[in-house]
Order: C-alpha cells, then sequence, then structure tokens
C-alpha cells in the first residue's frame, strides 16, 4: 500500500520535472516565435510588392512608368503622343510605321482584355455540352468571328 507520504513525493517529483520541461519549452519557444514573426513580415513585404497582372499591365502600358515600351526603350511621353497620332494618319510616308504601331497597340489592347475579360468554359450536366462564357463578344460581328475547338478532350463515360 502507499503511504500518504510516498503518495507526497510522487506528485513533487512530477510537478519537478514538469517545470524542467516547461523551463525548456519556454527556452526554446521565444527564439521560435521571434524567428517565425521575421519570416512573416519578409512573407507580407513580398507579397505586398508584387504587382498583379492588372497593375503589371498598366505599368507597361500607354500611361505606364516601366522603363521598357512596345520591345524598345520607353520614349518621353510627348514622343508617345507623338507616335500615338500617327495610327490615325494615313499618310504613305507613315504608312509602314503607322502598321508597326497598329500591330503593337492591338497587341496591348489584347493583353488588357484577357485580363478583363476571361474565357470561362463548364460542362452543361452530364452531357457532352460545353457553355463558354466571354464578356468580350458584345455584337453579331464578333459572334461570327468565334472559333471554338477541343482538344484531348475525353469523355467521363463511353457514350452508349
Amino acid at each position: 500500500m502507499l503511504s500518504a507520504s510516498l503518495l507526497g513525493s510522487l506528485a513533487g517529483s512530477k510537478i519537478t520535472a514538469l517545470a524542467i520541461v516547461g523551463k525548456a519549452v519556454a527556452a526554446v519557444a521565444w527564439p521560435l516565435v521571434i524567428i517565425g514573426g521575421v519570416l512573416l513580415a519578409i512573407g507580407l513585404v513580398f507579397v505586398a510588392s508584387q504587382r498583379t497582372d492588372l497593375e503589371q499591365w498598366i505599368s507597361e502600358g500607354f500611361w505606364g512608368s516601366s522603363k521598357r515600351y512596345w520591345d524598345d526603350e520607353r520614349p518621353a511621353f510627348n514622343a508617345q503622343l507623338t507616335q500615338s497620332r500617327k495610327l490615325i494618319t494615313s499618310d504613305s510616308d507613315t504608312l509602314d510605321q503607322s502598321e508597326q504601331l497598329l500591330v503593337l497597340f492591338n497587341d496591348e489592347m489584347r493583353a488588357f482584355e484577357k485580363l478583363i475579360w476571361p474565357i470561362n468554359a463548364s460542362q452543361i450536366e452530364d452531357d457532352l455540352v460545353v457553355k463558354v462564357e466571354f464578356q468580350g463578344l458584345t455584337d453579331e460581328a464578333d459572334l461570327a468571328q468565334l472559333s471554338i475547338s477541343i482538344e484531348n478532350y475525353q469523355p467521363a463515360e463511353p457514350m452508349a
């Protein structure tokens, strides 16, 4: 049988052991908390400094501030305006250059459209019908140019 003094000494040793373990955990925990806080702060700065796709497009676009514009060094803003005016003139002297500018302008606009008008496709019920949503189609002339193809499509079940 256990006596009261034996029970008291067992309880005392458990508390002492618990106190030792607690001190060891506390000694390790504070440095880990500090390291974790520093890593969290670095991660927040990294995420905050990244640009969204739209912010990147704005930076690289006509009104942007990036060092490069249309695969070349960004000209002064007045020079950009002068170049863009060539898009609406039809002089034979500037026709070749305005065609090149028009290609670059259209590329910039297509990049913008991809950002604001994503194409969404979803399967309707269990049929082989796919619903395609695209807000960029605004009139029938756009619809006439629409072409959709499905590649590497495998039905979930063989058709009967």
